[in-house]
């Protein structure tokens, strides 16, 4: 699995690093690490808690080694799985390279275009330049938004397909990655800044770095979200040539 991967290559970079604060919102999820930085990623709650909690770790997170954290992501648990993203990116979107802007990097004009995760903002700039725009979520969404189910049946004929990071999350990142033949691009606050992305097909990253991790901590526990925290955050790009 790609988070696996992912896991195993950043963790050099988290040796002898410990956990200064965990926050699971209801839309993200921020760690902290003692060296100050911060890392963000979406939080998706299981449907099928048994119990009051959803965490059993819960109290006994702090202090506790960045690589015991990353080492909690279980396949099927997007809350553990959320966490130790968080943990990944507040030591790999550590770059100084701006956004510049989907439309300024990927070719996006007249293109069939697939897009796994709605994501709002987005979709006025993508039906305004593509000749087609698939949207595909796994939420009941209204039209036009489709059901993840059609993705099988409609991702292979596009020319980009944009990710939302959420997919790494929720697991169903690997399985859509293998119905794509063109451009991929990894997009929103969870998206790692990581190299090894280019070996799944993916060319273009779109992330966030925290730069107020006092204030993404403090709005994250609060339930707030991508638009709350943006003033302290900066928007990140990478572009992984194949």
């Amino acid at each position: 699995m790609i988070i696996q991967e992912l896991i195993r290559d950043t963790l050099p970079k988290l040796k002898n690093k410990n956990i200064e604060e965990v926050r699971i919102g209801l839309s993200f999820t921020a760690v902290q690490i003692d060296d100050g930085s911060c890392g963000l990623a979406s939080a998706a709650h299981p449907q099928d808690i048994s119990s009051c909690s959803v965490l059993d770790e819960a109290g006994s997170l702090k202090g506790r080694s960045a690589e015991d954290l990353v080492a909690m992501a279980l396949p099927g648990n997007p809350v553990t799985t959320g966490i130790a993203l968080a943990t990944v990116n507040a030591v790999l979107n550590t770059t100084n390279n701006p956004d510049p802007g989907l439309e300024k990097c990927v070719d996006i004009d007249g293109a069939v275009i697939g897009l796994v995760g709605h994501i709002a903002p987005l979709v006025p700039l993508l039906e305004s330049r593509a000749k087609k725009l698939y949207i595909f979520d796994r939420r009941p969404l209204p039209a036009p938004v489709l059901s993840e189910e059609r993705a099988s049946e409609l991702l292979p004929e596009c020319d980009v397909a944009i990710f939302t990071s959420q997919t790494l999350v929720n697991g169903t990142v690997d399985d859509l990655l293998g119905m794509v033949s063109g451009e991929i691009v990894m997009m929103g606050p969870t998206t790692p800044m990581w190299a090894g992305f280019v070996q799944y097909g993916i060319s273009y990253l779109f992330g966030r770095q925290v730069i107020n991790a006092d204030a993404v901590l403090d709005i994250v526990s609060q339930g707030g979200g991508t638009r709350r925290f943006s003033p302290y955050t900066k928007k990140i790009y990478s572009h992984l040539p194949r």
